[in-house]
């Protein structure tokens, strides 16, 4: 079983690795920005249209400002646990 886990932490301490040689910027931009931002922002967007009669218009625009604002610190504090967990990585 514990080789198992030893070849999940190595998977996952390669895949780290590739990240940070990308660099702090792309992984905030990608992963916050566009992944958590955008992705929450459209969502959020959709389901307030839905259910309440507000414009779409109006909606989107507060949104694509608002969340992914939230998605840059969201990816900042996702870099620094993740370099924190790659940091404590016994090798």
């Amino acid at each position: 079983m514990s080789t198992d886990t030893d070849a999940k932490r190595e998977a996952t301490f390669a895949r780290w690795e590739q990240i940070r040689e990308r660099g702090p910027l792309r992984f905030i931009l990608l992963r916050g920005v566009l992944g958590w931002g955008v992705t929450t922002a459209v969502l959020w967007c959709a389901l307030m249209a839905l259910f309440t009669e507000k414009d779409w218009v109006q909606l989107m625009t507060v949104a694509l400002v608002g969340f992914p604002g939230g998605g840059v610190v969201w990816g900042t504090v996702m870099w620094f646990v993740g370099e924190r967990k790659f940091a404590r990585t016994p090798r």
